[in-house]
């Protein structure tokens, strides 16, 4: 099983090009758009060719040798107050979903 370094950004998501070259697989933008477009990243598990792709907390990168786990800042103010700490933010449980693609 792969070790995942955690990789934590100030924002609530970067694009999976960006964050190649943050984290510093690649030196430039460019040939991270390479290694997207060659199929050679996988998001997740699934090989990703989209190099826009929105990384958010807790989804993982893995290109060659580099393995990493994306940590991004709570979003818990962007839900109802009744359910906030509960972990229903995105940020905290991914299985249970964010305010983009669960009933909140």
């Amino acid at each position: 099983m792969d070790d995942y370094i955690k990789y934590e950004i100030d924002t609530e998501f970067i694009k999976l090009d960006s964050f190649l070259k943050l984290a510093g697989v690649t030196v430039t933008g460019g040939q991270a758009k390479i290694l997207v477009l060659d199929g050679r990243v996988s998001v997740n598990g699934e090989v990703c060719t989209m190099r826009g792709k929105k990384l958010r907390n807790g989804d993982r990168v893995k290109c060659g040798a580099f393995c990493f786990e994306v940590e991004s800042p709570c979003r818990c103010d962007d839900i109802p107050l009744k359910l906030r700490g509960t972990g229903r933010c995105g940020s905290h449980d991914k299985s249970i979903g964010n305010k983009y693609n669960s009933g909140v």
